[in-house]
């Protein structure tokens, strides 16, 4: 679970990513993710999650519940599942097999400035 100033976001075992108006508690939209396998889950900005999938990050619209962008962890290992993924002021870090991976993202800092 997690959340933003207008949204809670709640992932249930069934996969769905369930949307919640922070202050009025209705479900606002429901995405399934196919193979996610971490639970793992951050605000990006206040309409933007990251979650992750086999090999990747993806990144979230909350409000149309649509996939904006894909970021790929490794070359071609999609079989290294992202289980952490922690926020960052601009970025995110996230657990890559052994290893730990940041990921920036400048532009987002640049516009909530």
């Amino acid at each position: 679970m997690t959340y933003s100033s207008s949204y809670v976001l709640s992932l249930g075992a069934d996969e769905r990513l369930c949307v919640w108006d922070r202050f009025q508690g209705h479900l606002l939209n429901t995405v399934l993710l196919a193979h996610a396998y971490c639970t793992s889950m951050t605000m990006l900005t206040h309409n933007l999650l990251i979650t992750s999938k086999q090999g990747s990050l993806v990144i979230w619209d909350v409000r149309s519940g649509d996939p904006v962008r894909l970021v790929k962890l490794g070359h071609m290992d999609s079989t290294v599942c992202v289980s952490t993924i922690l926020p960052l002021r601009d970025a995110v870090a996230c657990d890559y097999g052994n290893s730990l991976r940041v990921v920036r993202f400048p532009l987002v800092r640049d516009k909530s400035d």
